[in-house]
């Protein structure tokens, strides 16, 4: 019985022993410091190298469109000059084929002059004339139109260049190179609005051969040449019969000077082919 009981008790001492053990063990591992983790391996130097070549890369690749942006530039501009020079030939190039136009058309055209014949002088008769329109130039002159005045004039007196009253009219069909056309022509009285035959008296006989009055005839005639440009020729004189300018006379004879300047043998009526 003894000896039962000797074990029972040596059995419950080993078994406290043991669970000593293992709380002391469980206290040890819970106050244990975790060991420090190990640092990470370092990169290798390859990932420097390849880091370095990008930004070589991008640099260069800005170097590039830098270049690239300088060059579409310089491009535009050379561009624009030639744009410039091309222009430049091309309206000297049109320049010279409209002078050149010009040039043929002036030299081809028809070109009008008048001549007033003589006229004779009789007492108690008409004053009348004949005026001739001669092509001095290479081509015909088509369609001639004109209106016509014939008046007698004091001297220092204003020409009347009007051509609503006292006008003669004609129309003809063509006058070639080198030909004239005759028209028939009077002087007019003054005053009514309708051409008048202007009978030769006394005053009239006296004033022309003093040369106080002036046979003057003016007018402006139209024509179309091988062109079809329609030309205008404007044209003032006196009648060569109409006797000698009177210098000593204290009047200026202002009339003759003013039908000078109304001469205008080119004045062309078509603006469009000008402005072309």
């Amino acid at each position: 019985m003894r000896s039962l009981l000797q074990e029972i008790k040596t059995s419950i001492s080993n078994q406290g022993n043991t669970d000593d053990e293992r709380t002391e063990s469980k206290n040890e591992g819970f106050d244990a410091v975790p060991p420090k983790p190990n640092p990470p391996p370092a990169p290798p130097q390859e990932k420097h190298s390849g880091k370095k070549c990008r930004n070589r890369l991008d640099i260069a690749r800005f170097v590039v469109e830098v270049l690239g942006l300088i060059g579409l530039v310089v491009y535009a501009v050379l561009t624009y000059f030639m744009y410039c020079e091309t222009k430049k030939a091309a309206n000297a190039a049109e320049s010279a084929s409209k002078t050149a136009d010009m040039s043929l058309k002036v030299a081809e055209r028809a070109w009008l002059t008048y001549k007033i014949f003589p006229m004779d002088i009789v007492y108690r008769k008409p004053l009348t004339f004949t005026m001739e329109l001669f092509n001095s130039g290479p081509t015909p002159a088509r369609m001639p139109d004109g209106k016509i005045k014939a008046q007698l004039v004091k001297r220092g007196e204003q020409i009347d260049f009007t051509y609503d009253q006292q006008v003669q009219y004609f129309r003809g069909g063509m006058i070639f190179p080198n030909r004239g056309y005759q028209i028939g022509l009077m002087v007019c009285k003054t005053g009514p609005i309708t051409c008048e035959q202007l009978v030769v008296g006394d005053a009239e006989l006296t004033g022309i051969k003093t040369g106080d009055l002036i046979i003057i005839v003016n007018g402006e005639v139209t024509f179309r040449d091988v062109f079809d440009v329609k030309r205008r020729m404007r044209f003032c004189g006196p009648a060569s019969s109409s006797g000698p300018v009177n210098t000593n006379s204290p009047v200026p004879n202002q009339a003759l000077a003013n039908c000078m300047a109304y001469n205008d043998v080119d004045t062309p009526t078509n603006q469009e082919y000008y402005e072309k």
